[in-house]
């Protein structure tokens, strides 16, 4: 009787349970269909409902026909008139459990679809994406539209915000706690763009592989393809074929990738690449395999920056390394990209039958001129997003084939000298990540819950971006490590955690205070004591212990104890020396900031010229460019002033030498047009 007892006690319980989450789902169901008679400003609810997940369930537009929704939310439905000749289309996800956050998600490319409102909801967010102000991805809409360009440049991300907000608050009966950003590409420079003009609309934004500096990465995208010949590059003499490209990418890695002292496929930090493409130059009476000089004059162009008519850099140079991703070839097939093509057609040209042919710098200068909707969001002054206590992360791929990954340091180092603020450290950190590609993807650890839930790997805020966010602002645990884990490579589940080297800069300011003027004087001593001159390490092993012998005898009042440590001093200064060079923490282009043509005074040792600043302003063209320096005024110039001297390669590997004023010629591009460069034809 008792059992019997019990089990009918427990029956009543589970339906009175079931009743209860019945009736739960039903005020949900309920709350979530009132929401289509919700009144906002310029805002209509096109619909409102409850979601029983996982299912698919059809979606809007263009890009995608159906969407997964992983767990029971309120979708939301909604369009905002922006003006009266505009509107962005949006939805909200408003998932059952929810923990009081709200997430704003951006886009890609030129595009206006949703993205990662599953993602954001499997994370318990609020999570709201819009359209960007028009459907597909093509950049016709923007013709003679300024205000449908002008949601895309800026104003989509923020009224998805406002408008999301308020639905939010009217759904669950209180508005959020805290409110986030997530987007990658485009989206990345929304966030970007949110952070500069509306610093009140995110406490915290993750903004990965940001396509800020807009107009001169689309004037860069475009004459990448220039240097191979496009848009018609049949018979260009220029054009690389695909098959060549997997030679290129070899010779890359056999080049730079034991740069890292790891031989694993990947190019740790690409701006130390110093890529020689004359070593896959066809020798006499070689056609296959090998590419031809003009080529080579390609390879030159495409991995430099972009220097503007008057010297001024435009954009950082393509990455060593990125063109071993398939998707690169969207560069170098020998057509116009279909974004920059758009772009110029449709958005700083007007005119549909632009065909590219006569695309050069006065083309890029002319967009970044016009600016069309302020979209160029290359500006520093986060000053009230940091007044506010906004926290800001950033990420870029060093394999990224679409945006290269020194624009990303550029934008640090932008906003350092705006700010003032030797480290950003308080409110804003970049990471950059060896081996990814574009957003993600790559023979690196590249999935760190950047978006999506499969790169969600380890749901945990050390391995994922987003959630390492929410401690940023919630606890003040700012994320010096991010754990990475790589998938569907040969190292799959591989993890790893980007710090060191890969936080950009590598320490926190007062460190680097610290150690700068030790590391100057390693970066001589390592130099100097190079495997070629091993016999003065053997000599200064036993000169610096006689020199310094006498100075500590009176310390130590023991001549022996005092040359022991005298040698022990030497050598671990040397081994001190040796890492402190090898871990430099700034790059010395962004340590020495000045002028590009640089006057070297003095040579020192091995032909190396150690100038201070411009020796290491000089190292860093050199590393750019090859043999050419880029002058901010015609060659005649600098043949006339004999205060600018030119260096060039010397006799030896990490030798430089002077080049006579008689030898200076101008630089030709691909199309026969001078640039605004010298290079030396004959070294003296």
């Amino acid at each position: 009787m008792l059992g019997r007892g019990l089990r009918t006690l427990l029956a009543h319980f589970l339906l009175l349970t079931a009743k209860q989450a019945v009736s739960v789902e039903n005020e949900q169901t309920d709350v979530c269909a009132a929401l289509v008679n919700l009144h906002l400003e310029n805002t209509t609810i096109l619909s409102a409902g409850h979601v029983l997940g996982p299912v698919n369930v059809p979606t809007p537009g263009s890009c995608q026909s159906q969407a997964l929704v992983s767990s029971s939310l309120c979708r939301v439905q909604f369009v905002i008139n922006t003006t009266s000749t505009s509107a962005v289309h949006a939805e909200a996800w408003l998932p059952d459990t929810w923990f009081g956050r709200f997430l704003g998600l951006g886009n890609g490319g030129l595009g206006g679809y949703y993205t990662n409102l599953d993602y954001g909801t499997s994370l318990h967010f609020a999570s709201v994406a819009s359209d960007n102000g028009h459907d597909g991805n093509s950049g016709s809409v923007f013709l003679n539209h300024p205000e449908v360009l002008n949601d895309f440049a800026f104003r989509a991300i923020h009224v998805e915000a406002v408008i999301g907000k308020q639905i939010v608050e009217a759904y669950y009966g209180h508005p959020h706690s805290k409110s986030y950003y997530l987007g990658c590409s485009t989206g990345g420079r929304q966030g970007t763009q949110e952070a500069l003009k509306f610093p009140e609309d995110f406490d915290g934004i993750v903004a990965g592989s940001p396509a800020t500096n807009f107009n001169n990465l689309q004037g860069w995208s475009a004459i990448l393809s220039r240097f191979v010949g496009a848009p018609d590059a049949a018979g260009n003499p220029h054009f690389i074929p695909p098959d060549l490209w997997d030679i290129i990418a070899s010779e890359i890695l056999k080049q730079c990738d034991g740069l890292d002292g790891v031989e694993d496929g990947i190019i740790t930090e690409p701006d130390d690449c110093e890529f020689r493409p004359e070593a896959i130059v066809c020798p006499a009476g070689q056609t296959t395999d090998c590419l031809t000089s003009a080529q080579i004059d390609a390879l030159h162009e495409i991995y430099q920056p972009v220097f503007g008519t008057s010297g001024e850099l435009l954009y950082s140079r393509y990455d060593p390394g990125a063109e071993a991703d398939g998707n690169s070839q969207i560069f170098f097939s020998g057509s116009i990209l279909s974004i920059p093509d758009d772009w110029y057609k449709f958005v700083v040209l007007n005119d549909s039958n632009f065909n590219f042919e006569n695309f050069d710098l006065d083309t890029i200068e002319l967009g970044d001129r016009i600016d069309p909707g302020g979209i160029e969001t290359f500006n520093g002054n986060l000053s009230s997003f940091e007044a506010r206590g906004g926290k800001f992360l950033t990420y870029h791929g060093r394999r990224d084939q679409l945006i290269a990954s020194g624009n990303s340091k550029r934008m640090y180092n932008l906003i350092s000298q705006t700010l003032s603020m030797p480290s950003l450290d308080s409110f804003y950190r970049l990471f950059l990540i060896p081996g990814m590609d574009h957003c993600s993807g790559g023979p690196g650890a590249a999935a760190f819950g950047q978006g999506g839930i499969a790169s969600n790997v380890v749901n945990a805020s050390s391995n994922n971006v987003l959630l390492a966010m929410v401690d940023w602002v919630e606890e003040g645990i700012a994320p010096d490590v991010i754990i990475g884990t790589s998938i569907g490579v040969k190292q799959a589940g591989v993890s790893s955690d980007w710090c060191g080297r890969q936080r950009f800069p590598q320490f926190r300011v007062g460190v680097i205070n610290a150690l700068r003027l030790l590391c100057k004087t390693a970066h001589i001593v390592y130099r100097w004591l190079e495997p070629r001159k091993l016999y003065l390490h053997l000599i200064l092993l036993v000169l610096a212990p006689l020199a310094l012998t006498p100075l500590l005898t009176a310390y130590f009042n023991h001549v022996l104890l005092a040359a022991i440590s005298a040698w022990v001093c030497y050598l671990a200064s040397l081994v001190a020396s040796t890492i402190l060079y090898r871990i430099s923490p700034v790059h010395p282009l962004y340590k020495y900031p000045g002028p590009l043509l640089c006057k070297v005074t003095k040579l020192y040792f091995t032909g190396v010229a150690y100038g201070g600043k411009q020796h290491k302003y000089y190292h860093e063209l050199h590393r750019r460019y090859g043999d050419i320096v880029r002058v901010g005024a015609s060659c005649d110039l600098v043949k006339q002033n004999s205060s600018l001297a030119v260096l060039t390669h010397g006799p030896g590997p990490n030798e430089l030498s002077f080049c006579s004023p008689d030898f200076i010629a101008p630089v030709y591009g691909p199309n026969g047009m001078p640039k605004s460069a010298c290079k030396c034809v004959m070294v003296i």
